[in-house]
């Protein structure tokens, strides 16, 4: 066994195996790695315990942005872009866009019912949220 860590993720994806090249610095003082040599690699990765988190269903990506909506209490929501990092075990490190604390809907896709609603419905949200303190009333809610 060697340990080590990846140093190069290469930009480019193999189209026709949908693989990447990686390099991956290990120790080789003895040179028991020899060039041209295969290795069955185990790549392990975690988010910091620190990071802040949130459920992956709670995220609608756009593909121009990513919005999640933050529960203001009371039936009211109020939509944020946020920055998402890396992706693991069904959960997404925030960025930036939300603080510890704030409570965001885990299921962000019931309020819409196709991708063309979706920059409509955030507008009218945002707009709504202009005029109202910031906050949206949630559709059901009174």
């Amino acid at each position: 066994k060697f340990y080590g860590y990846i140093s190069f993720i290469d930009p480019f994806v193999n189209e026709k195996t949908k693989t990447a090249r990686v390099r991956i610095e290990v120790d080789n003082r003895y040179g028991r790695l020899k060039p041209g040599m295969y290795a069955k690699a185990v790549i392990n990765s975690q988010i910091s315990s620190a990071a802040l988190t949130i459920p992956e269903s709670a995220v609608i990506r756009s593909g121009k942005s990513d919005v999640v909506f933050i529960d203001q209490g009371g039936g009211k929501i109020l939509p944020r872009t946020v920055t998402l990092g890396h992706e693991i075990s069904g959960r997404y490190q925030v960025k930036k866009g939300l603080k510890r604390g704030q409570k965001v809907i885990i299921s962000a896709t019931f309020l819409l019912n196709s991708e063309s609603n979706l920059q409509e419905t955030i507008k009218k949200m945002m707009q709504q949220a202009g005029t109202s303190g910031g906050k949206v009333k949630m559709p059901g809610h009174h």
